[in-house]
């Protein structure tokens, strides 16, 4: 899941689109991506997966612009 969103991160900067929005803080369109993975079984499990893949994105989010991040696997699923 990490060099997923890692080479998503480097694929939207490689591509140098100019931002739109007036007044953006950033020159160019950046993006934060939070990722996460594991066995989705169980009625739950697909939930939480998003629910992990979302808490990821607000750890990338508060780290900067142009971030990724990658929620740890729960204990005992490695």
């Amino acid at each position: 899941a990490e060099a997923v969103a890692r080479s998503i991160v480097v694929a939207v900067a490689r591509l140098a689109m100019p931002h739109a929005a007036a007044g953006s803080t950033a020159d160019h369109v950046t993006v934060s991506v939070g990722a996460a993975s594991g066995l989705v079984t169980g009625p739950d499990a697909l939930a939480t997966l998003v629910q992990r893949a979302d808490e990821a994105l607000y750890e990338a989010k508060s780290a900067g612009r142009n971030r990724h991040a990658t929620a740890p696997h729960p204990p005992g699923s490695e």
